[in-house]
């Protein structure tokens, strides 16, 4: 008996129990790979799209944020998509022109801060009668010391994290260059009277951190191991025009909280001099 074993096999992954298509799932650790998972075939498929709910709410409903970078041919009216967990640029682009900012929020609560660490609470849903404006709280007293980028960031366990970065300018051409990042943990007292307390913290509890000039965010690292943890990554986004000629945007690269040095994911290229800021996007999960 002569058997096709390019059917047999196909037949085989076709068919798999449905409790290990479960598990297999289960172990996915990025938003491609769930969609590469739908289209292996039209079982799995099947099963893809009856655990999207699960999958959406489980551990993987925050995930590696990409990096929206330049083009291969610079072009002004696109960008491309950049992994960091696979050193891959993506071969599909957005439409995104060079002159637009991406600015946006994945949480509806909006909170600011200033240079010096000040940070303020806007409740959209609550009105100032007198000024018939969103009710403003001071969430966080300026502090005496001055950064020139200021973040806030939510950590995967639910913290507020206020980050200050440290920057200095070098060689007569008003390059800059980051020196480094502190991170605190606002303890906000919400029964008590004052202000939240900020305390440094010299690790991120096994989180990664993507900071940039449109959307800041964290993960846990345990979850994405291609991760470093307790690291920041971080992008470019110093707004100064005279900062970017003649090398371009080139300060970007991660930060290890604990030990303070440093490392690198993307490299922009040298042809890419005057560009946009390169920004993190956080994907959702695809398909109906």
């Amino acid at each position: 008996m002569v058997f096709d074993m390019n059917s047999l096999v196909e037949s085989d992954w076709a068919w798999l129990p449905k409790n290990l298509l479960d598990v297999i799932m289960d172990r996915l650790d990025s938003q491609s790979d769930y969609v590469r998972f739908g289209a292996v075939c039209k079982p799995w498929r099947f099963v893809a799209m009856e655990n999207k709910v699960k999958y959406v709410k489980n551990k993987y409903h925050i995930q590696v944020p990409l990096l929206m970078v330049p083009t291969k041919d610079n072009s002004e009216e696109r960008r491309s998509l950049y992994n960091i967990t696979h050193n891959k640029i993506y071969d599909f682009q957005l439409r995104v022109p060079y002159k637009k900012r991406c600015c946006g929020s994945s949480y509806g609560q909006i909170f600011a801060v200033d240079y010096w660490g000040g940070v303020i609470r806007i409740d959209v849903n609550s009105r100032d009668r007198a000024r018939k404006a969103p009710k403003v709280k001071i969430i966080a007293l300026r502090t005496q010391v001055f950064a020139e980028h200021t973040y806030l960031v939510e950590s995967s366990s639910g913290d507020l994290l206020f980050v200050q970065r440290f920057m200095k300018e070098i060689g007569d051409d008003l390059q800059h260059e980051t020196l480094g990042f502190k991170v605190f943990k606002l303890l906000e007292l919400p029964h008590k009277k004052g202000y939240a307390k900020q305390i440094q913290v010299k690790n991120l509890g096994g989180d990664t951190m993507f900071l940039g000039d449109s959307h800041s965010t964290c993960i846990s690292a345990s979850k994405f191991p291609r991760c470093q943890p307790n690291s920041i990554y971080y992008t470019d986004d110093y707004y100064m025009f005279l900062a970017y000629p003649p090398y371009g945007r080139r300060d970007i690269g991660i930060f290890n909280v604990e030990n303070g040095s440093f490392g690198t994911h993307y490299i922009l290229d040298p042809s890419q001099r005057v560009t946009p800021p390169t920004i993190w996007i956080v994907p959702t999960v695809l398909g109906n």
